[in-house]
């Protein structure tokens, strides 16, 4: 996938400790966010409240679904067991290996992410301009051992408008207009999906004191071959809607 560059604007404060949040690496805060009547059409705004769902109990739950990749190495291992040697077999290590990839979107826990997210916006993962994805600030707001355990700051929809970006999660809110990234690309996530998982979508902001990216990740597949479709999907509505942003920006008077 391409790196779209853009130029960056300022992002607005963010308020309120989250009760699970480390905001030790963070500058000090000064003033309230602006409300959506208030703040400049170009400016975005991030606002961080304590969770009501993603919580402790919640992320127990979903590392439980952990579990179901064990499946596939088990049934391989009873197969290799109490069956007859034959050629054959020696292909059953790679089967499991294939069904737990197959399998890793479940594994992590995305059903139970996904009835989090609809009870946020019901729309969620059915029109196609709202995504359920997780969302990873850099730097991150988890610290020590908890950020390496989990990876996600937070959990919620992502709706691509036509004018800006606006993330609806269980603690985190955030809006930010196309104008103001500085620059998006995508990565795969390496050893935790397996190397295989869809990639994820890293938005670049330059100029703010205290977030400099957001990295945003589908959640909403069961199987691995809809995951890697809709994490595809997510990148070209997002690709798409940067270029009418682009294109708008430059018919705009006094723009080259």
């Amino acid at each position: 996938m391409p790196i779209l560059d853009r130029n960056a604007g300022p992002l607005g404060k963010i308020r309120d400790a989250h009760v699970f949040l480390d905001f030790s690496r963070f500058p000090p805060l000064t003033g309230p966010v602006q409300d959506s009547g208030s703040r400049p059409s170009n400016a975005a705004r991030i606002a961080i409240v304590p969770p009501a769902r993603f919580r402790a109990g919640a992320q127990v739950a979903i590392h439980a679904c952990g579990l179901v990749l064990v499946l596939p190495v088990l049934a391989s291992v009873l197969a290799m067991s109490l069956g007859r040697f034959a050629p054959w077999s020696l292909l059953l290590p790679l089967a499991a290996v294939a069904g737990t990839a197959y399998l890793l979107p479940l594994g992590l826990g995305n059903p139970c992410l996904t009835r989090m997210a609809r009870a946020l916006n019901p729309a969620a993962g059915t029109d196609p301009d709202i995504f359920i994805v997780q969302l990873t600030l850099s730097p991150r707001i988890r610290s020590k051992l908890w950020a390496e355990i989990e990876d996600a700051d937070d959990i919620g929809c992502l709706t691509l408008t036509e004018t800006e970006l606006v993330f609806q999660g269980d603690s985190v809110k955030l809006s930010l207009p196309y104008g103001v990234m500085a620059r998006v690309r995508s990565h795969n996530i390496g050893l935790r999906g397996l190397f295989v998982y869809g990639r994820r979508v890293v938005v670049e902001i330059s100029g703010h004191p205290t977030v400099s990216a957001l990295e945003f990740a589908e959640r909403s597949s069961w199987v691995l071959p809809a995951s890697r479709r809709t994490t595809r999907r997510l990148w070209e509505r997002l690709s798409s809607k940067l270029a009418r942003s682009a294109t708008s920006m430059r018919q705009q008077p006094g723009n080259p």
